[in-house]
């Protein structure tokens, strides 16, 4: 997985375990045992390089996932209990991260996808793996 694909997976589960666990930014910090400001910065994408391995290593922990699953090089079958990024967040993450588009108009777009996402899913027959 690229680092641009890493970039825009990490927002996404940070983001929606957060979501799952309806905590504050601070109150995952505190149960990630990284600053708010960080995980701030993770979940909106905001970072130029990628985070040090301490910090991957506690955001893995918390997630309950291997760092390895974190930076896309996992087995899907070996995540465990952690949450998995959807297709929707992803799609949000990337929206948010294209400089072409303001900030609110990512936003409106990818409401805009998650609606139409889970409108089609919902009458969708799964896929068998």
């Amino acid at each position: 997985m690229s680092q641009v694909e890493v970039a825009v997976l990490i927002p996404a589960v940070v983001k929606q375990a957060r979501r799952q666990l309806g905590l504050s930014v601070r109150a995952a910090a505190r149960q990630c045992g990284i600053s708010a400001p960080t995980l701030s910065r993770l979940e909106r994408g905001d970072f130029t390089t990628m985070p040090d391995s301490g910090t991957l290593q506690k955001l893995a922990k918390w997630l309950r996932i291997s760092v390895s699953v974190l930076l896309g090089a996992g087995d899907e079958e070996q995540k465990g209990p952690g949450p998995a990024a959807n297709t929707p967040d992803l799609v949000e993450a990337q929206l948010l991260k294209d400089a072409r588009l303001r900030r609110e108009d990512a936003r409106a777009l990818a409401a805009m996808f998650r609606q139409l996402y889970e409108r089609v899913a919902a009458n969708s027959p799964r896929r068998k793996k």
